[in-house]
């Protein structure tokens, strides 16, 4: 059953991607604080419990700049696992800094509600924080990369929580000024134990910079 919160809290954060586009973005780097997302997210585990499930979701999500340096996340979504659906919002702060005329290093705070709603056999309520720490950068004018970690504090309304160590990669095409095709791959894994298995969680979304 923990691989279930696993994979929620994966979808969760892959709804809030740190890639962003660069059109009208700041004058420290010139990368975009101010953008919707709309997503769809596919899930794989090596863990029994979701190796035979359809894991999927999708996802709308938006960041907004505030005081130059400082930015405000917020998304909700739906995931499916096998037939059991669980509502998940997101809220977060952070700011970003620019290393470089092309480049951002983003820290994050983000609080995530799972609610299951009638489900009683797979997907369970819960909530999480989530500290993460990452680089934005501009590789090419229309192409953006993006990496980062997270940590996160899963916690169970019906059993004992844990914490999980997360890992994310993504790319963000310019299509035009105002919009963009990202692709963004995630993997969370629980640190006190080796006995459940990661989870991968591959999110594809489609961006209009505000």
């Amino acid at each position: 059953m923990k691989n279930i919160l696993i994979a929620l809290a994966a979808f969760a954060l892959s709804s809030v991607a740190l890639a962003g586009g660069h059109s009208g973005g700041s004058a420290a780097s010139g990368l975009n604080w101010n953008y919707v997302d709309l997503g769809i997210s596919v899930g794989d585990s090596d863990e029994y419990e979701l190796s035979d499930e359809d894991t999927k979701g999708w996802s709308v999500s938006g960041v907004m700049e505030f005081a130059d340096k400082y930015h405000l996340r917020a998304s909700v979504g739906d995931l499916d696992l096998g037939g059991e659906e669980a509502d998940i919002t997101s809220i977060g702060i952070g700011t970003h800094t620019a290393l470089s005329g092309s480049t951002d290093l983003v820290l994050d705070l983000i609080y995530s509600d799972i609610d299951a709603g009638d489900g009683c056999c797979v997907v369970e309520d819960g909530d999480s924080w989530t500290l993460g720490a990452g680089l934005r950068s501009i590789v090419f004018d229309n192409l953006e990369l993006s990496a980062g970690v997270t940590y996160t504090d899963v916690d169970r309304d019906d059993e004992e929580g844990y914490k999980d160590i997360g890992f994310n990669v993504g790319a963000l095409y310019s299509l035009s000024d105002t919009l963009g095709l990202g692709l963004q791959w995630s993997q969370m894994d629980a640190v006190e134990t080796d006995d459940y298995g990661s989870v991968d969680m591959l999110s594809l979304y489609i961006r209009k910079n505000l």
